[in-house]
């Protein structure tokens, strides 16, 4: 959240030993990932990155466990 996004969204998920954000383009290529350990949420900041629909991709453990739409509008 805040979906869309014109600067910073928040990702939450729960407290996993090692959980993984990815976020790709519609193409698929990787503009963002980030592994995070003993937390509960990620705030990633977006202000660079270009208008347009990203997904977000949340893994723990190496199992994917989440998968959501971003929209990009600046």
């Amino acid at each position: 959240y805040p979906n869309p996004s014109s600067g910073e969204f928040t990702v939450e998920f729960g407290e996993i030993s090692e959980t993984k954000i990815i976020v790709t383009d519609v193409t698929g290529k990787i503009i963002y990932s980030e592994t995070k350990s003993g937390s509960s949420q990620a705030k990633i900041n977006c202000s660079s990155w270009v208008n347009g629909v990203y997904f977000i991709l949340v893994e723990n453990n190496g199992e994917l466990t989440g998968r959501n739409k971003l929209v990009v509008v600046h």
